[in-house]
């Protein structure tokens, strides 16, 4: 590898500015943890869906504000964790996979969007 290479590639790592792609995908999830939280509202308050996470399912039924709360509050911690942690490979690698991970959820909250929608017009 050349130098330059190695000195480019050690700069879109390097989040002392946040600049670099873990700020940037912990930004991320963070959005897309509440957008997860607002159609996981409108699921259940619709009746489309149930909370699959069982210690956050009774606060989705009955309480809305709460459970944003609690919802953001978990992930949050999750994510400064890793970010405390970001120099490791390891946490890095964890930040990846939860932009990733969310990145999917929100497919998939815009798939039963797009069914809900294709039903309600058909």
């Amino acid at each position: 590898m050349t130098s330059a290479l190695r000195e480019r590639l050690r700069s879109i790592g390097d989040d002392e500015t946040h600049e670099g792609w873990l700020w940037t995908a912990v930004t991320a999830v963070l959005l897309l943890n509440l957008a997860d939280a607002v159609f996981t509202l409108w699921w259940v308050h619709t009746g489309v869906a149930t909370e699959a996470n069982a210690l956050l399912s009774d606060l989705a039924e009955g309480n809305a504000v709460a459970f944003t709360l609690v919802k953001t509050a978990l992930v949050s911690l999750g994510l400064l964790l890793l970010w405390r942690q970001r120099r490791r490979r390891l946490a890095a690698f964890g930040i990846g996979v939860s932009f990733v991970a969310y990145n999917g959820l929100f497919v998939y909250h815009l798939g039963i969007a797009a069914m809900a929608a294709g039903h309600a017009f058909a």
